[in-house]
């Protein structure tokens, strides 16, 4: 199971009634579908605002429960592999359980995946061809950047 492991002072003085409590679980995965454990689950407001973080437990699993009056997003860090993951727009009614698979992935390689795609598209339409170039060369400067 996953534990509490930092909260926003803001957070940590609000508790949420159960009457407006619904509960969310996850298992964040890999590409390959591997779990993935020991994960900085970080759970945010509409606002953006950190709420508190978590980590993933030994079989990938995280859950907590959050307020139905809010619409929250999560992100998944996985440092050591550098790997990231997101869900948005996260809402149910009280009492209710929203059950979800996160997928983990490394934003280098997908990056790098879509870097070559592009590199594949043969038009002859020079507007297009200058769009694709313009991505191209955003993609490699942000790719450049990580190294």
């Amino acid at each position: 199971m996953a534990y509490l492991w930092q909260q926003s002072p803001a957070y940590r003085t609000k508790s949420i009634p159960e009457s407006e409590s619904f509960r969310f679980e996850s298992i964040a995965k890999d590409e390959k579908g591997n779990p993935i454990t020991n994960a900085v689950v970080d759970v945010y407001d509409e606002n953006n605002q950190k709420l508190f973080t978590t980590l993933t437990d030994e079989n990938g699993q995280y859950l907590f429960n959050l307020s139905s009056k809010n619409n929250h997003s999560i992100k998944i860090i996985n440092e050591k592999e550098d790997k990231v993951g997101e869900i948005e727009n996260i809402s149910a009614n009280p009492g209710e359980t929203v059950i979800e698979e996160t997928i983990i992935s490394n934003p280098k390689s997908l990056k790098q995946k879509a870097l070559s795609e592009l590199k594949e598209i043969k038009t002859d339409n020079q507007i297009v061809k200058n769009q694709i170039d313009k991505i191209i060369k955003l993609i490699q400067e942000s790719l450049d950047k990580s190294l």
